[in-house]
């Protein structure tokens, strides 16, 4: 009976001291003002070109160095805390791969 007591302290102790699952960040909207002020779409495909003619055609979130490193389709970038972006997404703060912003 006491290695039962034991046993159940134990494993109540480990499950308390686990952290909490994280609550997923929420995606950033299009009209939330700094993703406003910085031009971000959601869809790179939408930039308008004439607005912002150093878009390339080939910059898109994934490919910037600002977003976090990973393949998943939803990341954290360094511009919009506390939200994710779309891989798939642009913004005029676009900055290569492999160079410091």
């Amino acid at each position: 009976m006491l290695r039962r007591l034991l046993a159940a302290t134990a494993a109540i102790t480990a499950g308390a001291t686990r952290p909490a699952a994280a609550a997923p960040l929420p995606l950033l909207d299009e009209t939330d003002p700094v993703a406003v002020s910085l031009g971000y779409v959601a869809n790179a495909k939408r930039v308008d070109r004439r607005k912002y003619p150093a878009y390339d055609g080939r910059q898109t979130c994934a490919s910037c160095a600002l977003i976090a490193f990973g393949t998943a389709v939803r990341r954290p970038c360094t511009l919009f805390p506390g939200k994710v972006v779309l891989a798939t997404g642009w913004c005029r703060s676009w900055q290569p791969k492999g160079r410091k912003a």
